[in-house]
C-alpha cells in the first residue's frame, strides 16, 4: 500500500487511506455474523494530475 510508507506533504492522503481500512476493518466485525465477507482493494501507483502536483511541491 502506497500509505504505508510516510512522507511530507501527504498528511490528508496517508489518513484518507487509513480511514478506508479502519471503515472496512470494523465493518467486517460489525457484518461476520451474517456471514458477509468483506475486503479492500489497494490499488498499485497510477499516474495522475495529483501526483505530478504533489511532485512539483516536494
Amino acid at each position: 500500500m502506497f500509505g504505508s510508507e510516510h512522507s511530507a506533504n501527504g498528511a490528508m492522503y496517508y489518513a484518507s487511506k487509513y480511514a478506508q481500512y479502519a471503515f472496512t476493518s470494523a465493518l467486517r466485525k460489525e457484518v461476520s455474523e451474517f456471514n458477509v465477507n468483506v475486503n479492500i482493494v489497494y490499488p498499485g501507483k497510477v499516474e495522475s494530475f495529483l501526483m505530478s502536483v504533489s511532485q512539483e511541491q516536494t
